[in-house]
């Protein structure tokens, strides 16, 4: 079973009834030498399961790797979703958890598809709402599903409206506000509408987290989303240069639309390769605990052993989390100190070091 990243409960199952429904389906309706733009598929499996040609449109980091690693010959044609693909003349997605992320893709398709697109979308019945049918509506004059087999089913979508009624890619954006200070996203990235509130929380209880006696000069924020805790540091710290990253692609990019440029570098990348070893005087993140539909600690607890690397000897590193996630277990193996500084009844925020009692603390 090809997975990734790797775990050892099997939660990050590829081979799901829903791929293989679109798979089956694949098979029997679209075309043969046409090529199918294939969207959302995290692993490999729906690319490498149909019948070339394909263009695989990526969106995260990992997904990039992932296509690599599960590669078994020549790699297939991939487009980054911030790029210009071929024209899509068929295409199969797999349902993203985030609705707003599925309308950018139905409007990125909308404004490259060629006439006649016919486009799949697999989904698991359980995660069927009302609003799906209202969003393909908006973009596709014809939208039909077929029938549930083994809790999966289709939606499929021909007719493309031109430009998805006037709404394309560079205009799905949501706004937030937090001290004063707007923030642009575009759709899909987390917490749409609202500041995050374990990062509202973080950022109300700073002065609790961080002694004022403490004025780190580099700052890495981890899966910074729009970048609103990197922005609200290098405000709070005049003289800190600030490294943003992140896994997925419109993130980054949100990010790059909110941070100073002149003080800031925004990295797609979701290993902190690109980072030196010992290089960051605090490093803060609001991590992610869901991999699609599922709840899954893996890519934070990757998160943390990866900042054990690139933490300063005298380093910080502040995790904001849901309390019932009991991270400072995790925490524990990788460094010395962990406390929960601040917490109320549902969050908590970890201060980590590797020494036993860091000067200034």
């Amino acid at each position: 079973m090809l997975r990734y990243p790797p775990t050892t409960d099997g939660s990050l199952r590829v081979s799901s009834q829903a791929d293989q429904l679109l798979l089956q389906w694949s098979q029997q309706h679209l075309a043969i030498g046409t090529s199918t733009t294939v969207l959302h598929d995290r692993f490999g499996v729906l690319t490498y399961g149909l019948r070339e040609p394909v263009q695989s449109i990526t969106a995260y980091h990992s997904q990039e790797e992932a296509l690599r690693r599960n590669a078994s010959g020549t790699l297939p044609a991939t487009v980054s979703l911030l790029s210009d693909p071929q024209p899509v003349h068929q295409a199969v997605l797999r349902l993203p958890k985030s609705l707003d992320l599925l309308e950018y893709y139905l409007a990125y398709l909308a404004t490259h598809a060629q006439p006649g697109l016919l486009l799949a979308i697999g989904f698991m019945t359980r995660h069927f709402t009302p609003r799906l049918l209202t969003l393909a509506g908006k973009y596709a004059a014809t939208v039909t599903q077929t029938r549930a087999q083994k809790k999966a089913r289709l939606l499929l979508l021909s007719d493309f409206k031109p430009t998805g009624e006037g709404a394309g890619p560079q205009v799905l954006m949501n706004t937030q506000t937090y001290a004063g200070v707007e923030y642009r996203q575009y759709y899909g990235v987390f917490s749409a509408g609202h500041v995050d509130y374990a990062t509202q929380f973080l950022l109300d209880n700073w002065e609790e987290v961080l002694p004022a006696s403490l004025t780190p000069k580099t700052i890495l924020d981890v899966a910074c989303g729009n970048g609103v805790i990197g922005d609200q540091l290098v405000r709070r710290y005049p003289d800190a240069q600030l490294t943003a990253t992140d896994d997925f692609i419109l993130a980054v990019a949100s990010a790059k639309l909110n941070l100073p440029a002149d003080r800031s570098s925004v990295l797609y990348d979701h290993r902190l390769e690109q980072i030196a070893a010992g290089s960051q005087e605090l490093v803060v993140t609001n991590p992610p605990f869901h991999f699609g539909h599922e709840n899954n600690l893996d890519v934070s607890l990757a998160l943390f052993h990866q900042v054990r690397r690139v933490l300063a000897p005298e380093g910080v590193f502040v995790v904001v989390a849901n309390r019932h996630l009991n991270y400072a277990t995790h925490l524990g193996r990788s460094f010395r100190r962990v406390e929960g500084v601040v917490e109320n009844e549902k969050y908590v925020v970890y201060r980590c070091t590797q020494e036993d009692q860091p000067k200034d603390l």
